[in-house]
């Protein structure tokens, strides 16, 4: 007999963090997965892209650490340039409509 593939998509998910200055078994509402990556650069001290979507979730970190870590995102992300050329960007946008991501 032939297995039959079915898939499912939940708009709920599980993520975990554990590092320096994260609260315990702490529960995170309201995230979503464009979070997910602003979330992560800012945990490794990196900057965020104006252009990405998503907000770092700061309710993650314990209230010592979230205060030394604190991030105006509107700040953080305004006058931060690409890091790319205008050719580069037109190339991956080239790119994304070759694959159907973009019209």
């Amino acid at each position: 007999l032939e297995a039959e593939w079915g898939g499912t998509h939940r708009h709920h998910g599980i993520l975990l963090f554990k590092g320096l200055g994260l609260k315990e078994n702490h529960w995170v509402h309201g995230a979503s997965l464009q979070d997910l990556a602003p979330t992560l650069l800012h945990f490794l001290g990196q900057q965020i892209p104006a252009e990405m979507d998503g907000q770092v979730l700061q309710q993650a970190w314990k209230n010592s650490a979230k205060q030394e870590m604190e991030i105006d995102s509107t700040v953080h992300r305004e006058g931060k340039s690409s890091p790319l050329t205008p050719e580069e960007e037109g190339q991956i946008e080239e790119r994304l409509r070759n694959l159907g991501y973009m019209e």
